[in-house]
């Protein structure tokens, strides 16, 4: 299966878990300030915790493995249904909608039809004479 593949291919390295308590330390702290500014109580758990996890990374970062596994574990299955949810509602709201007005409109973007009478199904374009200036910025 993808999702379990993607899983056992996550890198767990000295150097990957010390980001990992570094990501985690800092974004516990970012909330932390957050809710002592707005005077919430559980601020300094916050701090205590994002502490914990900068102190680990420096000192001791193979015991935020089980941690960071979960933690990398949840994003990989996250990833693969908020992809599929967000080409889901691509799909049906953008693709279906213009394919359904092309169709009641009669335009045909793929001209699909068999014409044995046709010798080449190129089309031509009207032939433009360009300087080579007009190469240097093709957008």
């Amino acid at each position: 299966m993808i999702i379990l593949d993607e899983i056992k291919s996550i890198k767990s390295e000295k150097r990957e878990l010390r980001q990992f308590g570094w990501v985690m330390g800092t974004a516990l702290g970012t909330l932390s300030l957050f809710l002592f500014l707005k005077a919430r109580p559980s601020a300094p758990y916050f701090a205590g915790t994002a502490g914990l996890f900068i102190l680990l990374s420096l000192v001791w970062p193979r015991i935020l493995l089980p941690l960071q596994k979960l933690w990398m574990s949840l994003a990989v299955v996250l990833g693969f249904y908020v992809s599929r949810l967000i080409l889901m509602i691509l799909f049906y709201l953008i693709l279906t909608p213009v394919g359904l007005l092309a169709k009641l409109f009669g335009k045909n973007f793929l001209i699909r039809k068999i014409d044995p009478s046709a010798s080449s199904y190129w089309v031509k374009r009207p032939e433009q004479h360009l300087s080579p200036s007009d190469y240097q910025k093709q957008y």
